[in-house]
């Protein structure tokens, strides 16, 4: 359970669980935890306290449209092994 410190920003929360609770700055994108990649669970429930969506908090690389764009391409498919021409150069 999510719980506002009373900033000015709305932005830091202590977050109730067991066994301790985290401190979590949506401002900074810190968490006690240590975890905030993707946000971690503690500063999940954070934003759902404040009605924002924790994918507008993910790091760019973790978004599909990252995933999307690492995958848009492919590779060329080659023969296998028993097929390959055989070199007349010295193997290393």
């Amino acid at each position: 359970m999510p719980i506002w410190t009373r900033d000015d920003e709305y932005e830091k929360f202590e977050v109730h669980g067991h066994p301790t609770n985290m401190v979590v700055d949506l401002g900074k994108r810190l968490c006690t935890c240590q975890f905030w990649i993707m946000p971690c669970v503690h500063a999940c429930a954070a934003l759902t306290r404040v009605n924002k969506k924790p994918e507008d908090f993910c790091h760019k690389w973790l978004t599909m449209d990252a995933y999307r764009d690492t995958y848009a391409h492919y590779i060329n498919p080659f023969f296998g092994q028993s097929l390959w021409e055989e070199s007349e150069q010295n193997r290393p």
